[in-house]
Order: structure tokens, then sequence, then C-alpha cells
């Protein structure tokens, strides 16, 4: 394994890819966070799905995803990391050259979403997650999510029964 990839994965292991994506986005007024990060931000640890990537809104997504991409190349000392068009339209994937893993899908915001501020950065309500995942279990050629929705909104439920009580 060549140097640069033995300190791509150093640096990935002490957090670096993570810590450097939330302190870009608590410089950028308009992304707004949403997904399985979103919804594990606002549930207690036990509830929380593992997550590797980010999945955010913004109105720029094509500047918000060079800019992430060029800020973890200067954090990382390298050209580690590019930007590639996703399938779906508006939406532009950071990848790891090294890994080849996704670590942001930032896709065109066209409407707007509803947030809470935690820790400096925005994240999509668990409201607006429950309306979306009920748009997908209804919609049969989006069958392929299903399941993964289903358990995100068990967890949702569970939480709000926690919190309100109702256990």
């Amino acid at each position: 394994m060549g140097v640069e990839k033995e300190s791509y994965y150093r640096n990935k292991y002490i957090g670096m890819t993570q810590s450097t994506i939330k302190s870009t986005l608590m410089t950028d007024k308009d992304c707004v966070v949403y997904g399985a990060r979103a919804i594990n931000a606002q549930l207690p640890q036990h509830l929380q799905k593992q997550t590797n990537d980010w999945d955010i809104y913004d109105r720029e997504a094509r500047s918000l995803a060079y800019r992430i991409e060029k800020t973890l190349d200067n954090r990382y000392g390298g050209n580690y990391f590019e930007v590639k068009l996703a399938k779906h339209k508006g939406t532009f994937r950071v990848i790891s050259r090294i890994s080849g893993e996704v670590v942001a899908d930032v896709t065109v915001n066209t409407t707007v979403v509803p947030y809470r501020v935690i820790g400096g950065i925005k994240y999509a309500t668990l409201d607006f997650h429950v309306k979306r995942i009920k748009v997908i279990l209804k919609d049969r050629n989006l069958k392929y999510r299903h399941a993964k929705d289903s358990e995100a909104l068990q967890r949702i439920n569970i939480s709000r029964r926690r919190r309100y009580g109702a256990y």
C-alpha cells in the first residue's frame, strides 16, 4: 500500500473526514442535513443507526460539494477526494479517490425544509422525515427503500413514545 493510501486511512480512522465536513457545514447558512445523520442527531444514542455519509440539501449544491472536496483535500494534504454527478439529477457526490466511498451527497434544495440547529448544524426535523418516509412507503416504485425507511420510522416512533411517556 502506498504512503498516500496509508495516510488516508490513518486520517480517516481519527475522524478527520467527519470533523472536516461538520466544520464546513457550520459555515454554510443555507445547507440542511437530512437522512440518517439528521435522524441520528435527534434520537437517543441507542436508537441511532450507523451511517458514514452525509446527505445535504443546499441551494448551491455544486458549489458546496466542491468546497467540501477542496477542504477535505487540504486537511488530508493531497488529492484524495473528488466530486461526481450522482444518478439523481441535482445531486453531487463527494467521493474518496482511495476507497471509493461516498462521504457526502449534496442535493439542490428546491423546497423549504424545516430544521433544528444542533451543534451549529441545521438538521431536517423528524416531522419532515416522517412525512417523507410515508410518501416513500406508499410509492411502489420506491419499494427498494421500504425496509430501510420503515425501520427509520420505527426508531422515530419509539423515540417519540419514550419522550411523551407512552411507553
